[in-house]
Parts: structure tokens; sequence; C-alpha cells
């Protein structure tokens, strides 16, 4: 009789399928019609070297992954920066953003911008310790609220800033905000001219000159129409004229960009 040798049963191996060594490519960032930032951001989104297409205004935010971000220099005038859990840092490098709005940012500790800002506000930033912006000359409107850890606020160089938005008298005291106000407004000339580098004492003493003047011209020609030194320039026209010039003496950052000459307002 014969006997079949016994074979052991090798079980079918299943060969897994082949692994693709390449990465999947990160999708490049882009602004989209609304200037919203879109793609895959990293954790650390330096906007320095990037070649974005843009108009001037750029939005980042809801996502996950940014904890610290920098801005170029000169490339945006108009940030939104918001709903962004973990980022820590935003440094505006440079010539920073004109108008800046920074919201419901929980982990942030630290905003600094070099230069250029006019207009920023701070909301919803629960362990926020420093805010620079010592640097930003023409910055004239700053607004900081839910903001209970800040600890530092330097606005030492902010001649054209006449108070802090959104901070108890008390926290502006121990912050040493009041005085820093008050040290940089006392290096206003204070005699009515108009100065390349004017502090909102200046701008509140030439705007009540231009009142004055605009109360004399109507004194001085109460009758609409009437020539007043040179053919077809009546009362209205003057004022008109007036008021114009005093927005643009007035308006926030505007007046050390222009050539003026030194003119004397002084109006007995």
């Amino acid at each position: 009789m014969v006997t079949k040798k016994a074979t052991a049963k090798i079980p079918n191996v299943v060969t897994p399928k082949s692994v693709d060594s390449k990465q999947e490519k990160a999708s490049p960032l882009t602004l989209n019609r609304k200037a919203e930032l879109i793609g895959d951001m990293p954790s650390v989104l330096d906007l320095r070297d990037s070649k974005l297409k843009h108009k001037g205004e750029i939005r980042i935010t809801d996502d996950d992954l940014v904890e610290y971000i920098h801005l170029p220099s000169g490339e945006f005038s108009n940030v939104v920066i918001a709903d962004l859990p973990n980022l820590k840092e935003i440094h505006a490098h440079g010539l920073g953003p004109t108008w800046m709005e920074c919201q419901n940012l929980p982990n942030l500790k630290t905003l600094a911008i070099d230069g250029g800002a006019r207009w920023l506000s701070v909301e919803q930033a629960g362990i926020l310790s420093s805010i620079d912006v010592s640097m930003c000359e023409q910055l004239g409107y700053l607004s900081i609220q839910h903001a209970p850890m800040l600890s530092s606020l330097n606005i030492e160089e902010c001649r054209l800033l006449p108070h802090v938005q959104g901070l108890s008298t008390e926290k502006q005291v121990r912050l040493g905000i009041t005085g820093q106000i008050e040290i940089v407004q006392t290096e206003s000339k204070r005699d009515g001219c108009i100065h390349p580098r004017m502090t909102w004492a200046d701008l509140q003493l030439v705007l009540g000159n231009l009142q004055k003047a605009e109360g004399l011209l109507k004194k001085q020609f109460p009758i609409d129409g009437e020539e007043i030194g040179a053919p077809n320039v009546s009362r209205q026209r003057t004022d008109t004229d007036c008021c114009s010039m005093g927005r643009r003496f007035t308006r926030v950052g505007r007046v050390s960009r222009m050539s003026i000459p030194t003119v004397n307002l002084h109006i007995d």
C-alpha cells in the first residue's frame, strides 16, 4: 500500500499593494476673491518671500496649524487675522499693514509691528502678554479688548495716538500707557504751524486755528457770491477750500507724507 506524504498547506500570503513613495504635494497658498488665504498652511506662516497675487488685502482665518505669522514689509495695507486657535506670535516686519485687525486668537502671546500701522484692533486674545507698536509713528487708533493678561504695551513713538481704547484707566496707568502718551505729546511745538512730525496736540491746535479762520471769513465776507480779491471767488468757495485744507491737515498719518512748507496759522 502506497501512502502519500502529507504536505503542509502553505497559507496564501496577500502581498500588500505598493505604497506610493511620493508624498502628496501640499496645496499652494493663494488668495480667493474675498482676499482669504487658502491652501495648506504651515505652522510657521512666513509670507516675506511669497509671491501672492493680491490687491493689498489679506485675511488669514480658520486654521488649526498656524502658530507663527510673519508679514512682509510694504505688501499689505489691510490685514485681518482671526480664528486661529494655536497662533502664538505675529510679527509685521518693516513697513507693516496700514489697517490690522486681530480677533479670537486664544493662544496669542506676542504682537509686534515694526512700523506703518495707522489702525490696530485686538479682541479676544486671552493670554496676550506683549504688544509692541513703538515704531508706528502714524498710529492714530488702537483698541485692545478682552486681553486680561496684557503686561507690556510699547507705544513710545506713536505721536498721533491720543489714547488707547478698551482698557480701563487703572490698567492704562499700570502699563504706563498714560505716561508714554504724555511724554510723546510734550514734543509738540504748540506754535500752530504745520510740521513734518506733528503730534496729536499739534493737530488739535491747528484744527482750532482753522475753525477760528472759518469764523473770521464768515464775518469778513458775509454775502454769498461776493468777490474777494479775485474774480469768481466767493465766500462759499473760500469756506469749502478751508474745510478741505483742514481735512488734509487733520487726517491721521497724512501730514508726514506731504511736503508742506512751514505756515504760521496763528490768528490774532
